[in-house]
């Protein structure tokens, strides 16, 4: 019997297809109002040092200067999902190459580069910790005020040594992945206006508005009712865009100047300053018995979050449901650690903490069936 359907068997064109195919299609960083300020960031260039002072005079006097904004600018001056250890702009201490201390909102993207340059910081070089495993030591130096582990967490099922008894084979590695970077065509980008009605609108390539959002009200004190925004088409993310990046800064030239602003990354700051996947560091012993069936999964896991914790205590989570892959293994211990150091922040990327760990755990397969005279494909 036929039936009449609405989408059953027929095409679906998608709806911004056309004006794709023609370039038609407007991204953030396209966009432009009257009376726009260009914001540009200070950024630290020292992996770790306290900041001893901070001097925008000569800055504010720079041709088409209209603000300079520090961290006395910002009300609640820290931000995060999970761990509010992030400032907007850097106050005690800076904490990776990259991070903003202060920035300039001007007439053009010219002047405000240049104001930039005539910003004064004055720093005093910390320790530098970029190994994972160093800052996991007792006497290593602090990063953040509470030690190097933003997480730690342990899930043990039946007895792993008892599986590693009962095994034909067992093998034991440590695998080791890179930071790896999204480098989607449309750098981070946005611009803010103040609309009719009074409310701050912030338009920037995201995948989270409502956090955003949070993240704005939250740091500048704003009512929520005061505060929208908007994601335009965005010129790919795939999790590079899941945190804040130019939104808290839009926010606030737009509050405290009252005119539109643009804020658009460069590829170099985005390279610098933008998330990255986290680099890891897996240690496995995995046994299995004579026939092939998995007994035993010991697996220790270090995920790397640079200098501030962003999404990686979920990145972290789904790594320890990936760990074991698709396989029923009746005896696991697995340890997680999410660790500070000075390198680039790590956050969301495709597979959010996945591919590190199912990488590793294919190998041990791979490796077992050879031990046990298998095809690892069957």
């Amino acid at each position: 019997m036929k039936q009449s359907t609405t989408w059953v068997g027929k095409e679906v064109v998608r709806r911004d297809a056309l004006e794709k195919a023609r370039g038609l299609t407007k991204y953030a960083s396209d966009m432009f109002l009257d009376n726009m300020l260009w914001v540009a960031a200070c950024r630290s260039k020292y992996p770790h040092a306290v900041i001893k002072r901070i001097d925008v005079s000569r800055a504010l006097k720079s041709p088409g200067v209209v603000a300079v904004f520090t961290h006395r600018d910002v009300p609640n001056n820290r931000y995060g999902v999970f761990v509010k250890d992030r400032p907007v702009l850097c106050d005690d201490r800076v904490r990776y190459i990259g991070d903003i201390v202060a920035i300039v909102a001007a007439e053009s993207k010219e002047e405000a580069e240049q104001a930039v340059e005539e910003i004064v910081v004055e720093y005093e070089p910390l320790p530098v910790v970029s190994d994972p495993l160093e800052a996991m030591k007792p006497d290593a130096f602090p990063i953040h005020e509470g030690g190097n582990i933003s997480r730690s967490t342990r899930i043990t099922f039946g007895n792993v040594e008892e599986g590693f008894k009962a095994s034909k084979a067992v093998v034991e590695n440590e695998y080791r992945t890179a930071p790896q970077i999204h480098m989607f065509l449309e750098t981070e980008a946005g611009f803010s206006y103040i609309d009719e009605k009074g409310v701050i609108t912030v338009v920037a390539g995201g995948q989270s508005p409502y956090r955003d959002h949070h993240e704005i009200v939250s740091t500048l004190q704003l009512p929520p009712e005061k505060v929208r925004v908007v994601i335009p088409h965005v010129g790919g993310a795939f999790g590079g865009k899941d945190d804040v990046s130019v939104q808290i800064y839009l926010a606030l030239v737009t509050w405290k100047t009252g005119r539109p602003a643009r804020f658009v990354w460069d590829r170099d700051e985005s390279t610098i300053a933008g998330t990255k996947r986290h680099a890891s560091i897996v240690r496995m012993k995995t046994g299995a018995s004579a026939d092939g069936k998995l007994l035993a999964n010991d697996v220790e896991i270090i995920y790397d979050t640079g200098a501030y914790t962003a999404l990686g205590h979920a990145v972290l989570d789904v790594a320890i449901e990936n760990c074991n892959g698709p396989y029923k293994i009746p005896n696991i211990d697995i340890k997680a650690w999410l660790v500070y150091t000075n390198n680039m922040v790590a956050s969301a990327f495709r597979g959010f903490g996945a591919p590190q760990v199912m990488f590793a755990m294919e190998q041990q397969v791979d490796q077992l069936a050879y031990e046990l005279g298998m095809d690892p494909i069957e």
